[in-house]
Order: C-alpha cells, then structure tokens, then sequence
C-alpha cells in the first residue's frame, strides 16, 4: 500500500482514539444525558400519536364519517372496485434491543480504543519498515532529494500522531485505565520489538557464518587442488630425472 494512504489510516484511527476518549472522560452524566434526550423523543412521538388518535375520534363522532377515506370526486365514479388482497402473515417484530449499561458500555470503548491502538502501531511499523528502506535505496538512487523529504514527511507526522495518542490516553480520568494501558503497552511493544531485532541479528550472524563456511570451504578445495596438482609436478619431475639418469640423455623437465 502507498505509504502516504497509510498515513491518511493513521490519521483516522488517531481521529477515533481520540474520540473515544473524549466520550468515556466525559463519563456517566454523558451517557444519561444522551439516554434521557433519546426517551424525550421517544415520549414526544408518543403524546403525537395520542393526540393524533384523539382528533380522529373527535371528528367521528362529530361528523359521523367511517374509517374509510372519502372517495376522491376526480376519479369517474365507473372505476371498478379494486380487489381487495389477502392480508399477509404479520411478521414478528424483532425484540429491541437491551440498552447497554455504563459498565458495558466503556468495556466496549475501551475494546475499540485498543483494537485502533494495535491498528496504529502495526501501520507505524510498516512505515518505519518503508522508510529503512528509503535509506538503503538513498546510497543508490540518484533522487536523494525525493527520498529525503519522504522520509521526513513520513517520520514527523508519525511523531505528531504518536504524542496525541499519548497526550489523550494519558490524561484521561484515572479509574479507566488508559493511562496503565498504554505505558503498559508500550513497554511490551518496545520488549517485543528488541526481541525481534536480536533474533533479526542472530538470523544474520547466522547467515554471514554460513557463508563464511561455505567461502572457507570453497578455498579448502582450492586449496587441496592447488596441492594436488604442485605434488603432481613435483612427481613428473621427478619421473623425468630418473628417466634421464638411466637413458644418459639430457634431461626433459615438465616444469
């Protein structure tokens, strides 16, 4: 994915943390308030329907009309009579839902805000990850300039959202635990993060000692050849020495 379209991610669920919190510090008076404007209304519709009902009765028995509409003296008064259809089977009104509690409801925020939480770090390592990689490509591509301000970009704005996710967590009511959770976190993420790094190292200590076996033992051939082949010389020369000696003629060196 486009590092830039990771940031805008980033962005996003800082946005949401954020809100998160804002809610839960604002705390129970928040949520009653919310739940007493939505029973307000739910009240209000219901004196509506009962004052709508109370017209409709008042005009019946004033004017005597049925519930049936009035027919409209626009249409001819030949237009057939429509069928009427068969009623269809009622459907069973789906149970409403419970209304969360205050306790439920923050085990839930707090849920949320750590989901987002693990969102964010996982795209902050992809763009460090990102961002590595544009300082090794740096001492090869010619657009040093570009790789530059990518990086900067990138790492100061990752910065920027990193102190408000802690700005916010920290100073949120004590009794929540998002201040615990976080510097918690973070002492884990920072763990698993130097755990990850030393096997990355061992990983290449132990791939640099593969090819340092693989290279020596390369040049231990090389070098039993190398042998072979000098004592084979030494043997032919000799062989020609001893030849020479016993024919009297001169003496044919193969070096």
């Amino acid at each position: 994915m486009d590092p830039f379209t990771l940031l805008m991610a980033a962005q996003g669920i800082v946005a949401g943390i954020r809100q998160g919190c804002e809610l839960l510090s604002q705390g129970k008076a928040h949520i009653a308030e919310a739940k007493k404007a939505v029973e307000q209304a739910q009240a209000f519709v219901k004196d509506a329907k009962s004052l709508w009902r109370m017209v409709v009765d008042l005009w019946r028995s004033v004017f005597g009309g049925s519930s049936k509409p009035t027919p409209n003296p626009s249409k001819p008064a030949t237009e057939p009579a429509q069928v009427e259809q068969p009623k269809s089977v009622k459907k069973a009104k789906p149970e409403p839902q419970r209304e969360l509690s205050y306790e439920e409801f923050q085990a839930h925020a707090i849920h949320d805000i750590c989901e987002k939480l693990k969102q964010f770090f996982e795209i902050k390592r992809q763009l460090h990850e990102y961002c590595a990689k544009l300082e090794e490509e740096s001492k090869t591509t010619e657009d040093i300039e570009g790789a530059a301000l990518d990086r900067i970009q990138i790492e100061m704005q990752l910065e920027q959202m990193t102190v408000q996710i802690r700005e916010t967590m920290i100073y949120t009511p004590k009794e929540l635990g998002l201040a615990t959770i976080y510097s918690r976190f973070l002492k884990m993420y920072d763990q698993i993060l130097e755990e990850r790094e030393v096997d990355r190292q061992l990983k290449l200590r132990q791939k640099r000692e593969e090819a340092w076996q693989r290279d020596r033992r390369r040049r231990l051939v090389i070098d039993k050849l190398v042998y072979a082949v000098a004592i084979l010389l030494v043997y032919l020369e000799l062989v020609g020495l001893y030849l020479a000696l016993s024919s009297g003629t001169g003496y044919p060196s193969f070096l």
